[in-house]
Formats: C-alpha cells, structure tokens, sequence
C-alpha cells in the first residue's frame, strides 16, 4: 500500500476539484486493499459517481468493489448495481434517490456510490459499520467537498489535485500547497481546547479569566466583536470566510482565532496569506491526518501537464508525499 492506512477505521477520499482523480484513487485503494484481512466498506457523501458528468460532459471513472467488501449506496443506485450482494441493512431515513442500502458483495462487479448527504449521517453510518466487521471504511468525498476529511467524521484522508484547476502547473501547486497548510494549522492549547470543546453554536469571546461569552450567531456575515484587552481568543463553530478574518485582522490585537478544524476555513488563499503577517493566529480544536496526496495530470479542458514534473511540483510545495496512482 502506497498508504498507511492499518492504523485507521476511516479514510476521506477528497478532491480540491471535479475531475482530479478523486475516484481513480478510491478505485485504486479498494484494488491493493482486496487482498488484505480487512472487511474493508465503501460509501460517499452525496451523490458521486454518475456515469457521465453533468459540467464537463466526460465519463466518470465506476467504482469496482470484490467479494467481502461492504458498500452502502441509494435504492435506486443498488437496483442498478453491476454485481450482487447480499443486504445487510436498510435504513429508515429516506434520501432524494431512496433509502440508504447497506450490503455485502458477494460477486464482484461496479455500482454508483450515493451515501449520506450531510456529515452527522455519515458519522451514524460510520459508527454502525464494526457490527457489519468492517474495520476500514473508504469515505469517497462528493464534488470538492472536504467536509468527510473533517477529523470529527473520519480518521484520516487522502488529499487528490491536479490539472483541472489551473493551467498554470505553479498555480496548481500553490492552490495544493493553501490546503495543506490549512489541513495542518496548529492545534489549540490544552486550556482553549477544554473551554471551546463543550461550547454550541455561534461566535464566543474567550476571556483570559477563563470565562465564555457568547458574542454573535455567525461568522458569514462578517461582523466582529470589538477585541478587547481582556479577550484571549475567539472561537467561531461554524464557518469563516474573508470579510470576517479582514475585519478581525484590521483590529491589529494579538489573539487566536480558534475553528473545530480545517474544513470550517473558507477565506481564500490570499487572504490567508496576508493574516499570516499578521497579529492573528488561526488554530484547530482537532487535527486532520493527511496521509498523502495524488495527482491527476489530466484536464477534462483538453491540456495536461507531464505527470512528473506536476508530482514534483506538488511534492515540494506542499511537503508532503505525492502520487500518479495511475504510474503506479
């Protein structure tokens, strides 16, 4: 395995964009994992994994699973399933394409992935499978949705990137490069992280006395508390984006501004950029593990880079070890 992954019972699958390789490495993950001891399961977030795609008109990679192997999907993906199972479960919880559909591959063959489609379903899913035997899960990330990777869902994820964002090669690795720095923000200390664990929804201001205050209901509208003296940090639970970073960085007062994780940052690259010459540091109440990354050198716009060099290049923006599954 060109991954680590015996240390876990959850992996991410996530792309930075549409046509990145995202399924090329599931399918190559699934592939070296069916001759492991592992009852290894296979499901998505959303809907992912259609025939063609709807924006750029190319054929999508299918998912191929082997004998022993779990995989959860839609009733209406299971009916039309190119293999067959036997039904271990089906849920109670109806989805836009029917009840989710867990089984067992018995032969095996190809099936299009509909899996829960928002984070808490996922982690009930996830947290059913041992009675299943499952002792690895594979979360294929719909889209470019990074919320699977989040460290609340899933234990680990594999980032894939490539030439679909950007025709520029150096573009695409300082686009990968922002998302692994994002991905390995530092942690909280001790102290935050026990006053912001328990705290709800909303924005709260962390006093240095130790006290929570509830200040605001949402980051996405850009407002920001006055920063105080006598304010540690701020801890937002949802998401943050630029207007509400600007406007804490323009207060120029030395605090930490502290996230559930990486999956809740939403300011762009050159915004986060300019906040790191700033007073304001950016931590995470949970860490995510990136086991590595992969590349797609191809572009569904008719250009490709040489698989390489575009490896290479990711490689040493963004520190971390990079793979062409498909040169493997």
């Amino acid at each position: 395995m060109i991954f680590d992954l015996d240390k876990y019972r959850s992996v991410a699958i996530v792309g930075m964009a549409k046509n990145v390789g995202k399924t090329v490495t599931l399918n190559h993950l699934i592939s070296e994992l069916r001759q492991s001891d592992k009852c290894v399961a296979v499901t998505s977030i959303g809907l992912d994994g259609e025939g063609l795609d709807q924006v750029t008109r190319t054929a999508k990679p299918e998912i191929t699973l082997y004998e022993g192997m779990v995989v959860t999907t839609a009733e209406q993906q299971y009916r039309g399933r190119q293999l067959t199972a036997e039904i271990l479960d089906v849920g109670g919880r109806m989805t836009s394409v029917g009840r989710l559909v867990t089984a067992r591959v018995r032969i095996p063959g190809k099936v299009i992935i509909t899996g829960p489609a928002d984070t808490a379903s996922l982690r009930n899913l996830l947290d059913g499978y041992p009675r299943f035997g499952v002792s690895l899960a594979l979360v294929d990330g719909a889209l470019s949705r990074l919320s699977p990777a989040s460290p609340t869902i899933t234990d680990a994820m594999i980032l894939a990137t490539g030439a679909a964002l950007s025709a520029n090669i150096a573009e695409v690795a300082k686009q990968t490069k922002y998302i692994c720095q994002l991905i390995t923000l530092d942690l909280a200390d001790d102290e935050l992280k026990n006053i912001c664990c328990p705290l709800g929804k909303g924005i709260w201001r962390i006093m240095k006395n130790g006290v929570a205050e509830r200040c605001g209901e949402t980051a996405l509208s850009g407002e920001v508390p006055d920063i105080t003296d006598d304010i540690k940090a701020l801890y937002v639970c949802g998401a943050i984006g630029n207007n509400f970073v600007e406007r804490l960085r323009m207060q120029q007062k030395s605090i930490d501004l502290v996230v559930p994780d990486f999956t809740k940052i939403f300011a762009t690259q050159d915004c986060y950029a300019v906040l790191q010459r700033s007073k304001v540091k950016i931590k995470v109440l949970y860490n995510s593990r990136l086991l590595g990354l992969t590349v797609n050198p191809w572009s569904p716009r008719g250009f490709s880079f040489d698989s390489d060099e575009l490896r290479r290049r990711v490689e040493d923006a963004a520190g971390v070890k990079t793979y062409d599954v498909m040169k493997l």
